[in-house]
């Protein structure tokens, strides 16, 4: 029995690997970026105030000319500022704040069918109560996609959430068209942890300052993509454009996390059990 019970204990140590491989894919807080430049985790960027454009994106702290919204005093954060309204058309084409990370998400050799994104986010109130409306909205596009260096939702994009403040009216919006069947949450003003899990069966579950935002009246949104070669291994934030004066006004991100998980193939699963169920029977017949 004892041999048995040893067989069994080694055996789950050593094919572990082989059900899953959860891992910290990116963990960005922006602290080892120098104020006013871009985070050096950043793999894709449009709309750092190019000339003439009015848009902007850089690390945030002491000395600039945002202020960080986060704290404590001295934290870095990361502002996506479309101030004008920015472009997507000629002859300057797109010409609005994006970033995306990809590098460390794996692309272009892994793609991901289970994890999670988590983030701080901190969108600014176009229309503050007493103050004056300036710009038209502040606008979050959140695509998590995959084998594009930013996705362009048709195709190739699992996640796509838009987190909005317009006159002072906070929403969130699945697929830039469906509101969450339980309210939208409360955004303008105050910082909010986001938390998206992607699970294997194709949906998807989002938490804004720990509440499930549902749609359809349930809390696992299908994917908007599916099928055995979606996944994730790029995501993407940027801000609205124009034309037609969608001027922004900013928001911020910090502590930014990505995990994945290799979910493994059937093949490597029966292999695995397998080979306890084989180890397990000669294990027992020496034990007797």
């Amino acid at each position: 029995m004892n041999l048995v019970r040893l067989f069994t204990a080694c055996l789950v140590v050593a094919l572990a690997p082989a059900f899953s491989h959860a891992a910290v894919l990116l963990n960005e807080n922006f602290e080892d970026d120098a104020v006013g430049s871009r985070p050096n985790t950043v793999d894709f960027h449009l709309g750092e105030n190019p000339p003439g454009t009015g848009s902007d994106m850089e690390v945030v702290g002491p000395g600039s000319t945002y202020t960080d919204p986060f704290g404590p005093a001295g934290n870095h954060s990361y502002v996506l500022d479309n101030y004008n309204g920015g472009s997507n058309a000629a002859p300057g084409g797109v010409q609005y704040p994006v970033a995306a990370w990809s590098d460390e998400l794996g692309l272009p050799s892994t793609k991901y069918r289970s994890g999670t994104v988590d983030f701080d986010l901190y969108l600014t109130n176009d229309f503050p109560p007493g103050g004056v409306d300036t710009k038209f909205w502040t606008y979050v596009d959140l695509r998590l996609g995959f084998d594009k260096a930013y996705p362009n939702t048709v195709g190739d994009t699992i996640v796509y959430g838009n987190f909005r403040v317009q006159d002072g009216v906070s929403y969130y919006f699945f697929d830039a068209a469906f509101g969450p069947s339980n309210g939208h949450p409360l955004l303008a003003d105050r910082a909010v942890h986001v938390t998206y899990t992607i699970l294997p069966d194709e949906t998807y579950t989002l938490q804004i300052a720990g509440n499930y935002i549902e749609k359809s009246g349930s809390k696992f949104v299908p994917w908007r993509t599916t099928g055995p070669t979606a996944g994730f291994n790029v995501l993407g934030i940027a801000s609205a454009f124009g034309p037609g004066g969608l001027t922004n006004m900013p928001f911020y991100i910090d502590n930014l996390v990505v995990t994945g998980e290799l979910v493994p193939e059937p093949f490597s699963v029966g292999l695995a059990i397998l080979a306890f169920v084989g180890g397990g029977l000669l294990v027992r017949r020496r034990a007797g």
